[in-house]
């Protein structure tokens, strides 16, 4: 019995060291694969050269590896900003008669609140070097005539060289405006200084 098991024992490990050998051999031209592969300039052979059966799975990892060195980087996409939202938005609605004609209204409502708020706008206070009559007019239509003194300080809404257009505050009306000489109001006018 100690005789077959002692020829077990040497055929197994000769059968080890086949193995082993044939192993080392496996690892060597898979190795060589790899390097061949490394070498080619196409990158579809590279992408083919994993389903190559003479790589190993260490080779085959490295040559993955390899490739995607070569793949170039991932775009990094930043954050969207609101704004980019909102354009989405209205792109996406007008894609729509609906969206359009809500683009179309909105659009209108906030072009007149702007046309509104700069025609109500005063352009400059001025004030007169002199004691000044005029006639106001007010949104009720009241009219209503006032002497002001030197200095006193009125909003410039519109001129052109013809007409100036001011307009003033009061308690009891509101605002009142009044249009005075072009040439009279460059004569007499100075910018107000509190």
């Amino acid at each position: 019995m100690t005789s077959r098991l002692a020829t077990l024992k040497a055929r197994l490990s000769a059968a080890r060291a086949e193995a082993d050998a044939a192993e080392g051999e496996v690892r060597r031209a898979s190795a060589r694969r790899l390097a061949e592969l490394r070498r080619l300039p196409n990158s579809k052979a590279l992408v083919a050269g994993l389903k190559d059966p003479a790589l190993t799975p260490q080779d085959r990892e490295q040559l993955a590896r390899t490739i995607a060195e070569q793949l170039p980087g991932r775009a990094r996409r930043l954050p969207q900003r609101i704004w980019q939202r909102i354009f989405s938005v209205l792109r996406h609605m007008g894609y729509r008669w609906r969206g359009l004609t809500s683009i179309a209204v909105l659009t209108a409502v906030v072009a007149a609140f702007f046309l509104i708020a700069a025609s109500r706008s005063g352009r400059e206070i001025t004030s007169f070097d002199t004691t000044v009559r005029l006639t106001f007019t007010f949104p009720n239509g009241v009219n209503g005539t006032w002497e002001f003194p030197a200095n006193y300080p009125f909003v410039v809404t519109d001129r052109s060289p013809a007409v100036v257009r001011l307009r003033v505050w009061s308690k009891d009306y509101g605002y009142g405006v009044a249009d005075i000489n072009g040439e009279w109001f460059a004569l007499h006018a100075y910018k107000y200084n509190r």
